[in-house]
């Protein structure tokens, strides 16, 4: 019964130790929930610029694999 509040800028550590995840983009709150919730392709090229793909992990976690600009 313990909360870490952690500051990450790496999505896939994220994906893999958070239970909740809030985006923040310039000093506003535009994605809360969990992993699954927030870290989908739309929401990532939305907030960050960056096509990706989210892919499911046996242990129910995410990893995220991001796409070459030039595909």
């Amino acid at each position: 019964d313990k909360t870490v509040v952690a500051g990450l800028h790496d999505l896939n550590l994220a994906a893999l130790y958070c239970d909740r995840l809030i985006i923040i983009q310039d000093g506003e709150v535009v994605l809360m929930g969990t992993p699954k919730e927030v870290l989908t392709p739309d929401n990532i090229y939305r907030v960050f610029g960056v096509k990706a793909e989210v892919y499911n992990l046996s242990n129910d976690r995410l990893t995220i694999v991001y796409m070459d600009a030039n595909l």
